[in-house]
């Protein structure tokens, strides 16, 4: 008994419960893997891939799409930690270590045109939300999310807003430029009162 109480930290209960509560929360699809990469990142002192809440899928057609939620692209922005541009072949690697359907990036990355050199990381956000959305509003509130430094409120930049739905409108043709454009200039007059950040409940209140 004694050699045992020795070999196990004192505190190895606060750190199997915080893996549980982490396991609960995010529900990973592949709990081993997820749990490889858990740990790894506590011992490495980065960030662990843990959603800060319980949500809801998407009631996507495909269901491809509909594994990935705003919380888990979340956790992969917290890895990769860039709003500028990175290579391909580093997104696939961080996307494979966090479990994420290899035929969903594919398919982002062919309609996005990033089959080969740098990923626009914000464009990407975006293509990545919109496909699981599969609306413009709803892209742009989970975009909110996943780049919000806060939890709550979520927030992020009117650049950041625009530059995404304007992105989102270019790629898919049967969405009303002109319409959703008025609704950029309605989210660009509240911003202004607002330090230039967009919230995530300026966004529904124009829908």
């Amino acid at each position: 008994m004694g050699l045992t109480n020795e070999i196990i930290p004192h505190y190895y209960p606060d750190i199997l419960k915080a893996y549980t509560k982490a396991a609960i929360k995010t529900h990973p699809k592949d709990i081993l893997v997820w749990s490889a990469l858990y740990f790894r990142c506590l011992a490495n002192g980065s960030y662990p891939p843990v959603k800060h809440r319980i949500e809801f899928q998407y009631n996507n057609k495909n269901s491809l799409f509909s594994e990935i939620t705003p919380g888990m692209l979340r956790i992969l922005h917290r890895h990769m930690g860039t709003n500028c541009k990175i290579q391909t072949q580093a997104l696939t690697e961080k996307w494979k270590e966090v479990g994420f359907p290899k035929e969903f990036l594919e398919e982002v990355l062919q309609t996005g045109g990033w089959r080969k050199g740098d990923v626009d990381w914000l464009r990407f956000i975006g293509s990545v939300c919109y496909k699981i959305t599969e609306n413009l509003d709803e892209s742009l509130i989970a975009a909110c999310y996943v780049l919000s430094e806060n939890t709550l409120p979520c927030c992020f930049t009117f650049g950041q807003y625009r530059y995404i739905a304007l992105h989102i409108l270019d790629r898919h043709s049967e969405l009303s430029t002109e319409a959703y454009l008025e609704k950029v200039n309605k989210i660009e007059k509240i911003s202004s009162h607002q330090g230039g950040m967009v919230y995530m409940e300026n966004i529904k209140m124009i829908i």
